[in-house]
């Protein structure tokens, strides 16, 4: 063997010796050939070693003596070589991994697979002679690191994969053309590969795991390039786990392992029969599941990087909108990645360029899949179809859904949900974990839906713009935060705050019929019919035109079946979609009017009339009390929680005058309400997760007290 390794070593110093005569390659260190040979490393005299010997990952450290004159380009020789050759043994391996060969010489492979000839060769010798009987894995694996003591961690992998795909690759192709070429036939019965045919059936499931170690290692490899590439220190990262042993160096020599393990499995399955020794895949699937462990490892490195990126890209003030978008489809900075096209239009099903987002505001819409009937989507729907084609609304909506994909029935969810869709969507796939977790550490994103708001030069204008699509729609473009202060100050506590952009039209003529309108909730029958009929006997004797319209209550399924009760007795009319699975928009507004005030109030500001009102309508609701809202046309609202609205009902000849109350009665109602205010009350201000926040104090907007903070979990699936 020793002969052997010398005949290499006097090959590969003539062979250096005239690269280096060409400039092709640096000249070797004088330490070089002494790694060739395979003997005990001098630096580490005191190992012993053993292949169960937990001291080997870190004797093969201290062995580890990088020669920079000897350094090795690696990364063209696996990429477009080594994972050639061992992907096209895998059935369902994925193919845009396998490059065009004809890329080599692009990158100088040809000068590094001239340089590293004699290695690969030296390292094949190693595996061919050990592997093919009965061997100590270990001390295999030593040996080959002492080959490649003088190189870099990314060059010792590389070198051990191309070595092994020298193996791998023979096997198969003899195999592949071992019934059609009578040369390779011939090859084949000399080396005993038959096997793989005549024992196909006991063959296989060493095959299917021999090939997912080599996908694992091929992973492995790629992470250990890019990582040592980036910076140096990378180095010296840890494995996150008991032993704290540096990450690079073990994720190497456990892909080493595993490459001296596939070249004995390969080894066996040229024999002439079947043992239990060739079918025994323990090991292969023991280095799956520990390669795994490196990678999962080497992904959260990846990710908290490209974290930092997107972070840092958000931070600086882009030039365009593509910038950002780009940024989100590919935080890794992939390059073989076609994020040009990542984009459908799903009103035509056809992909688009993130070109078509140039110099237009965009609207991030993000959300899961379980919104097919979400209010927001529908007002969203409306008011997108309504912006097209008019050149003062020049934005763009771009659905991000945030899926996990380890559900298997994900696809079709979110194919049904993408077709009822009028704007453009990204695929679940092109948003990566860095994507994901920036939305939900910056943005917010939980479960409910958010709108992100950027202008066209990219920067975010606002985190949610949900609210202002339910309050004002388009009115509110380019929904900013600083339109959605300049709109709350030409607001009023009044009707139409409710009814903007509701399809129905009986409501909208009513209000400017000045009619009496009543908005009630509750899921109090009783006391439903009590109030009904004493708002119509009170309407009715004073000659009011009224409509009472019931909105249920927030979050309760039992409110549609109430709603029903109330349609069948005809004891008023309901808010449009409540007996509907779309819901009740009543509740969506209001939240709206809300959180939007509260997204832009200050600790040293007092409650204004719009806080105060959605408020108390929330605060009754939350408390399961019954409630009413009073209103007049276009003019002011008056509410009450319900005892109070049906006492004011049955008692109305106490405040109703018909010479005072002439033009309106508004002004009488509220007078009388606050005549009534009883300083006992229990309210309860339920919120639910938002994208800004819950505030950490909230005062009563009854007394004016400092409310006392709950959290409380809820699950309901009713």
């Amino acid at each position: 063997m020793k002969k052997m390794y010398k005949e290499i070593v006097t090959k590969r110093d003539v062979k250096l010796r005239h690269l280096r005569s060409t400039g092709d390659v640096p000249a070797p260190s004088p330490s070089a050939v002494r790694y060739l040979v395979h003997q005990p490393s001098t630096i580490v005299r005191d190992v012993t070693v053993t292949a169960d010997d937990s001291l080997l990952p870190m004797a093969i450290m201290a062995a580890h003596s990088p020669d920079p004159q000897q350094h090795l380009d690696v990364k063209p020789v696996f990429f477009y070589i080594v994972q050639d050759i061992l992907l096209r043994g895998i059935p369902d391996a994925p193919k845009n991994l396998i490059v065009n060969m004809e890329a080599l010489k692009e990158k100088n492979g040809n000068a590094v697979l001239e340089a590293s000839a004699d290695i690969i060769e030296a390292i094949c010798c190693e595996m061919v002679c050990k592997c093919s009987g009965g061997h100590d894995a270990g001390a295999t694996t030593k040996a080959i690191f002492d080959i490649l003591a003088i190189y870099s961690w990314e060059a010792k992998v590389v070198l051990g994969m191309a070595a092994f795909a020298v193996i791998y690759g023979e096997f198969w192709l003899l195999s592949e053309l071992y019934a059609t070429n009578s040369l390779a036939k011939s090859l084949a019965l000399l080396k005993q590969l038959p096997i793989v045919y005549e024992h196909s059936i006991w063959v296989k499931p060493v095959l299917d795991e021999l090939n997912n170690l080599i996908k694992a290692m091929i992973r492995n490899v790629n992470y250990i390039i890019t990582i040592s590439e980036k910076s140096p220190q990378n180095i010296s990262i840890t494995t996150a786990n008991s032993s704290n042993l540096p990450l690079i160096p073990m994720a190497a020599y456990w892909t080493m392992r595993s490459i001296v393990a596939c070249a004995s499995k390969v080894a066996s399955l040229s024999g002439p029969g079947v043992d239990e020794h060739i079918t025994d895949i323990s090991e292969l699937s023991s280095l799956v599941m520990r390669l795994h462990e490196y990678t999962v490892r080497f992904e959260e490195l990846r990710d908290e990087e490209a974290y930092i990126g997107l972070v840092q890209i958000f931070r600086i003030s882009p030039q365009s909108n593509i910038t950002i978008i780009e940024a989100l489809i590919n935080p890794y900075n992939t390059k073989d990645i076609d994020h040009q096209n990542a984009l459908m239009d799903c009103s035509t099903k056809k992909m688009v360029q993130i070109d078509v987002l140039r110099g237009k505001h965009v609207v991030l819409l993000i959300s899961g899949l379980d919104v097919a009937t979400t209010e927001e989507f529908e007002v969203l729907k409306q008011q997108y179809k309504e912006s097209r084609g008019k050149v003062e609304y020049q934005y763009e909506v771009v659905w991000i859904p945030i899926v996990d994909t380890s559900v298997p029935y994900w696809p079709g969810d979110f194919e049904k949900l993408r077709a009822t869709m009028p704007w453009l969507a990204l695929h679940p796939t092109h948003i990566k974990a860095p994507a994901i977790k920036y939305i939900k550490n910056v943005w917010q994103f939980t479960k409910k839906p958010v709108a992100v708001t950027m202008d066209a030069q990219g920067k975010v204008v606002c985190k949610n713009s949900l609210h202002m699509f339910w309050i004002w729609g388009n009115k509110a473009f380019p929904f900013s935060d600083q339109i959605e202060e300049t709109l709350w100050q030409k607001e009023s506590w009044k009707l139409d705050l409710f009814i903007y952009g509701i399809t129905d039209v009986e409501i909208h003529r009513w209000r400017t019929e000045k009619r009496f309108i009543c908005l009630y909730g509750g899921e109090d029958i009783k006391w439903i019919t009590e109030f009904t009929n004493a708002v119509r006997a009170f309407a009715n004797t004073v000659n009011l035109s009224h409509e009472l319209i019931y909105v249920g209550k927030r979050n309760s399924p039992r409110a549609k079946q109430v709603a029903a009760i109330i349609v069948e007795k005809q004891l008023s009319q309901c808010w449009p979609g409540l007996l509907k699975d779309s819901g009740c928009s009543f509740w969506s507004r209001l939240e709206s009017i809300l959180y939007s005030k509260l997204k832009h109030f200050k600790a040293s500001d007092k409650y204004d009339i719009l806080m105060k009102e959605a408020m108390a309508i929330l605060g009754f609701d939350g408390s399961d009390n019954e409630w009413a809202i009073f209103s007049e046309g276009a003019s002011g609202m008056a509410r009450a929680k319900g005892d109070m609205a049906l006492h004011c009902m049955t008692n109305y000849h106490a405040w109703y005058n018909h010479e005072t109350c002439k033009d309106s009665f508004m002004t009488a109602l509220n007078t009388y309400l606050l005549k009534q205010h009883s300083s006992k009350h229990c309210y309860r201000l339920m919120f639910p997760e938002v994208n800004w926040g819950v505030p950490d104090k909230m005062v009563c907007f009854e007394c004016g007290r400092l409310m006392e903070k709950y959290i409380m979990y809820r699950c309901c699936d009713d």
